[in-house]
């Protein structure tokens, strides 16, 4: 009977069949909770990654919303914050009022003012103040005003940078078993200004002292030689597309500003020092003379084309100049045709310079001296001891008679102020060229063939400083006769042209004014040309408000007591062979551009 029933229904379980099946259950069991906890785990991390990147984000566009305000000079005082306040308030009011839009954090315009009214501490600032889970915040310029909650940046006394952290404590969702109190997630962001106030920047490229456009072979871009020598520059940065040597002994390079709390510095592509194979600490000080590292220029300086003169008519000649192409101007005074023939040669014998450093005539007014018309010149001769007048709206039957001789209002169809010449400006010793209003054009000579523009010992070009130089009302023009963002400050009002006073006061929509144009290879269509076009002799001097632009030249300016100041020089490589000591003060173009400095990754010490 039970072998019948085995038959029919099987064998029953055994004990240890049974345990293994429970076995089975618990293991399915855990796993099942590991696997869960793991999921869990996985979707909170990811949710925390997408938080951190949000605040990354915040972090890196408050920052450079906030650095745009940290150019030099500040032109926007914060549109609302009227001209009593200074940058650094603007910068942190601006970055508070991104990340009060972007995190939502619901700030009063009052609860915004005072906390962008001083850097935020170590501590941080709960923001809003009143929530109870709130974020952390810390805004600050220099980084390091935030105390060790910016240790982690490598500028963090550059008050030129603006440091920008978000703190939040986030809950998970799943893992709260694991993790019961959440996660605080961080991010941070440090940004400044593109270095924009170059007085001097050379434009020659190279890395790792290794060459990537051709040059000379004695110098990487920026050259300061002569013995016991120092180039001083104030309220400008001093910059390069590769590196600089002082191998003079004793000779400095002093960068400095009018205000304390101004930075200005020098920026090299090979910015470390190297000894006596380029400079050594030391050679570079502030105003004090306390030695400062020279700042690794963020990215190569492009050339800024500034755009050359343009042609109003079709009707000026260009048979002396090698590519038809480019515009010219009218020729200049004492030609026999305004507009045909060749460009004249101009010989100042006359004039003598007053203890005012103005050209005057014999009996010692303005009025009698020297004066010359804009348009086109071969050469232009001052010499020693004589001196010349560049009057930017009419022209002269005879430069060397008082007054210039006859004068007449220039047309409508001439461009004002601009005097182009297509091979020397030779200010000789003791001589002087002065002009308010007024661009120097130096078209270089095919193939080379010396200096262009060489003044002597003792000479000087005075330009653009507003020193009223005309006997006329309305003398005092500080712009060139064309400027940087390719316009003209004058105007024709049917008889003649008249200056436009108000654009000295917005360079942003005007520009600043050129001073001193060389123009480029494809500007002259030659396949070579001259690169020493500007070579300045010792005891010589420049002076003059504005921008000297010469991309293509190998610009190389002796010691000269008598210089005031050349604005911006933009050049191909820079040599000054000083021995003695020189000052530059800049008032050329300040626009500039925020950009992200760190996070970042740090190689061999350096942030890159």
């Amino acid at each position: 009977m039970f072998g019948r029933l085995r038959r029919r229904f099987g064998s029953a379980p055994s004990r240890h069949a049974r345990d293994g099946r429970g076995q089975i259950l618990v293991i399915f069991a855990f796993g099942l909770i590991a696997f869960l906890g793991f999921a869990a785990l996985t979707v909170d991390v990811g949710a925390l990654y997408v938080a951190r990147r949000d605040y990354q984000n915040a972090t890196d566009a408050a920052a450079l919303a906030g650095a745009n305000y940290l150019t030099r000079p500040l032109g926007d005082p914060c549109a609302d914050g009227g001209g009593s306040t200074d940058k650094w308030t603007c910068a942190r009011t601006a970055a508070w009022n991104y990340l009060n839009d972007h995190l939502n954090l619901g700030l009063t315009a009052a609860d915004i003012s005072g906390y962008a009214a001083s850097n935020t501490g170590a501590a941080g600032q709960a923001a809003p103040a009143t929530s109870t889970d709130p974020y952390t915040v810390w805004v600050s310029t220099p980084p390091n005003g935030a105390g060790s909650a910016s240790s982690m940046s490598t500028v963090g006394t550059s008050n030129s940078v603006l440091f920008v952290r978000v703190d939040k404590r986030r809950d998970t969702f799943f893992g709260k078993i694991f993790v019961p109190n959440g996660f605080t997630v961080s991010a941070w962001s440090t940004a400044g200004i593109f270095p924009n106030r170059f007085a001097v920047i050379t434009l020659r490229r190279g890395q790792g002292g290794s060459d990537i456009d051709s040059g000379p072979s004695n110098t990487k871009d920026i050259k300061i030689a002569g013995s016991g020598s120092t180039l001083t520059v104030i309220d400008g940065d001093v910059g390069g597309n590769y590196g600089m040597t002082m191998p003079g002994s004793g000779s400095r390079l002093k960068v400095m500003s009018s205000s304390a709390a101004d930075e200005a510095n020098v920026y090299l592509i090979d910015y470390v020092s190297c000894g006596s194979s380029c400079w050594s600490p030391g050679q570079i000080v502030d105003g004090s003379n306390n030695p400062i590292s020279a700042k690794k220029l963020p990215s190569f300086v492009n050339d800024p084309n500034y755009a050359p003169i343009p042609n109003d008519t079709g009707a000026w000649p260009t048979s002396f100049i090698n590519n038809s192409a480019f515009p010219d101007v009218p020729n200049g005074d004492t030609a026999g045709a305004p507009f045909s023939g060749s460009p004249p040669d101009i010989n100042i014998n006359t004039g003598t310079v007053n203890s005012s450093g103005k050209c005057v005539g014999s009996d010692g007014t303005i009025a009698t001296a020297p004066m010359l018309g804009p348009g086109t010149y071969r050469n232009i001769t001052v010499q020693n001891g004589s001196c010349v007048v560049l009057d930017p709206i009419r022209s002269h039957s005879n430069p060397n008679s008082p007054g210039g001789g006859t004068a007449t209002f220039i047309g409508s169809n001439q461009q004002p102020g601009v005097f182009y010449v297509t091979d020397t400006v030779d200010v000789r010793n003791s001589a002087l060229i002065v002009g308010d209003g007024v661009t120097v054009v130096i078209r270089p000579k095919s193939g080379g063939g010396g200096a262009q523009f060489s003044p002597g010992s003792g000479g000087v070009m005075d330009l653009n400083r507003g020193l009223g130089n005309i006997d006329t009302a309305g003398d005092d023009l500080k712009l060139g006769g064309w400027t940087t963002k390719g316009t003209r400050p004058y105007a024709f009002n049917g008889s003649k042209w008249v200056y436009q006073a108000g654009q000295e006061s917005n360079p942003t929509l005007y520009g600043v004014g050129i001073a001193l144009y060389v123009l480029k290879p494809d500007q002259v269509g030659y396949a070579q040309i001259d690169t020493t076009v500007i070579q300045v002799n010792s005891g010589a001097g420049l002076s003059w408000q504005g921008v000297t632009y010469a991309p293509h030249d190998n610009v190389s300016i002796a010691g000269q007591p008598n210089h005031a100041g050349v604005g911006q020089l933009i050049a191909w490589t820079f040599t000054f062979n000083g021995g003695t000591n020189v000052t530059q003060t800049f008032d050329g173009p300040g626009d500039g551009f925020p950009y992200l400095i760190e996070p970042c990754v740090l190689t061999a010490g350096s942030c890159s």
